[in-house]
């Protein structure tokens, strides 16, 4: 029953025998400026629908919609593989998107993911020094070391040619990652394949890949993104842009598998929300779907011939290496918030309290002074005590009756006043005291 399913799935999605490696996918949809984030069924579907064609999945962060967690679940169910993704900055992010690896892991397993990146040209942007690029790898790199996993393609990083440039410090991101991942168009270089067998723009991307492998032989290097958008406003191509794309497809795919060059297709579906009031904006329409989930073309097919589709990873993992990160002339962010106040931790009272006699009632008032004065209260007796905050030179004091003039009445009344007398007077206060009563 199910293979039925699978076969009706098929003939619904376009027929088509393609079978690619892999799609770079963004769960994200929509066509205002935000998007909105789809259900987990929803990513379901959209894993189902790219199975027909390709079995591997590729990120580029975990967090973004749940979308991590999603893909991973559906890619379970459906027994499809995943190279994962995480943005690399700001720090907060990257410690946030390692715990959704960890659960991710602890609920799925690792078995199907491939491989993980960690941040995608950044270099290229120039939104992140090199130092800062290579430490954000370590960083995931040392994670996994401390929970024991490894993955066939290990912890890359994409870019696009910028990843090979000779400027200062690059070398240290290459040096941190054990997969570099390559971004290429030919789009963007300014040919365009004529016909199904004009292979020259394909094998002009096919061959930069030969070149970087030859040139990095201790590093995995792979083709991350390439593609062909199907509405642009580049005049510069005369051909309709949906059989650009199935020219870039079938040329690029075929390259890649008789090259032995692993190739995610950039992109699964459209992303209309990038560029919501510019409709022939290329980056809206690398996908082979659209936005709504239908299927480009109609009654497409090719094939590579002596390729089926069986991905080949690496034989072997990359070791597991742990290093300290990279020094930055950059203060560290800190992620833990410091107490907004010390705790005050109050010694116990060791000055014995003063005695005062007095007929007058007692009540207790405050002294507007850094001393935190306590009044205790008994029948016939005040009592006047010294929080410890009170320094040691401070001199004690006790409260005396003064008079006030109510404003009200114009009565004099007695209470309790803040009238301040020293210790060392306080001996001679009461000896006069014992002379009247």
């Amino acid at each position: 029953m199910k293979n039925i399913v699978c076969v009706l799935l098929f003939c619904l999605f376009g027929c088509t025998q393609a079978q690619f490696f892999g799609f770079d996918y963004v769960a994200r949809r929509g066509t205002n400026s935000t998007g909105y984030c789809p259900t987990t069924d929803q990513v379901y579907q959209d894993l189902a629908q790219m199975k027909l064609y390709g079995n591997t999945v590729r990120l580029y962060n975990l967090y973004d919609c749940q979308g991590g967690y999603k893909v991973a679940r559906a890619a379970k169910m459906l027994g499809m593989d995943l190279f994962l993704g995480m943005q690399n900055a700001p720090s907060e992010t990257l410690g946030w998107e390692k715990s959704i690896l960890l659960d991710i892991i602890t609920d799925f397993g690792k078995d199907n993911i491939i491989g993980v990146s960690v941040g995608c040209e950044s270099l290229w942007r120039k939104d992140l020094p090199a130092n800062q690029v290579a430490n954000a790898i370590w960083e995931v790199k040392n994670f996994t070391v401390e929970h024991g996993w490894t993955f066939p393609y290990g912890i890359g990083y994409a870019d696009n040619g910028e990843l090979d440039a000779t400027k200062t410090n690059y070398s240290m991101v290459r040096d941190a990652a054990d997969t570099l991942i390559f971004n290429l168009f030919s789009y963007y270089g300014g040919s365009y394949p004529k016909s199904r067998t004009d292979t020259a723009p394909a094998m002009s991307i096919i061959n930069q890949i030969k070149n970087y492998k030859s040139k990095y032989p201790n590093k995995r290097v792979i083709l991350g993104e390439s593609g062909w958008p199907t509405n642009s406003s580049r005049s510069t191509y005369p051909i309709d842009g949906l059989l650009l794309q199935q020219y870039t497809a079938e040329t690029l795919v075929c390259g890649a598998y008789d090259n032995n060059v692993t190739f995610f297709w950039f992109q699964s579906h459209d992303l209309p929300w990038h560029y919501p009031n510019n409709p022939t904006n290329a980056e809206r329409s690398w996908g082979l779907w659209t936005d709504d989930r239908k299927f480009k073309h109609n009654n497409w097919s090719f094939s590579c011939a002596g390729h089926p589709y069986v991905p080949v990873y690496p034989t072997t993992t990359p070791t597991p290496t742990t290093k300290a990160p990279v020094p930055t002339t950059k203060a560290p962010v800190v992620t833990t918030k410091a107490p907004t106040q010390a705790p005050v931790t109050k010694a116990p009272v060791t000055k014995a309290p003063v005695v005062v006699t007095t007929s007058s009632p007692v009540v207790q008032t405050s002294v507007e002074t850094q001393l935190n004065t306590q009044v205790q209260v008994d029948t016939n007796t005040q009592v006047v005590e010294e929080s410890a905050s009170t320094s040691p030179e401070d001199a004690s004091v006790i409260l005396v009756p003064t008079l006030e003039v109510d404003s009200g009445t114009g009565n004099q009344k007695n209470q309790i006043g803040s009238a301040l007398i020293s210790v060392p007077a306080v001996s001679l206060v009461l000896a006069l005291l014992s002379l009247f009563l």
